[in-house]
């Protein structure tokens, strides 16, 4: 009986330390996992913002190549800057709500 239960007994502690070793290994997949999953949407993110700047970056290049036309410059100054020629007049027209 003493070495049936001896065996017995090596092989619980056995089984006990796999199933501890199993959990652990598990818990490490799915912590992973979530890391994972965190780490893609974050670069999916990034992605988008690059695609947005470098959008960006092009409307930059062709504003930068237009404002050495003085056409641009000048329909700037008069959009912006309210600006008009010297034989011009501006009539302001105020829309009176009744």
């Amino acid at each position: 009986m003493g070495r049936k239960n001896h065996f017995f007994r090596r092989n619980q502690i056995t089984f006990v330390l796999i199933v501890v070793f199993l959990g652990y290994v598990s818990m490490t997949l799915v912590r992973q996992e979530i890391k994972l999953r965190e780490l893609r949407y974050e670069e999916s993110n990034l992605l988008s913002e690059v695609e947005k700047l470098n959008e960006d970056i092009v409307e930059l290049e062709v504003e930068l190549e237009e404002s050495g036309d003085i056409a641009y410059v000048e329909k700037i100054a008069r959009e912006k800057l309210k600006m008009v020629k010297s034989n011009e007049i501006i009539y302001i027209i105020q829309d009176e709500e009744n």
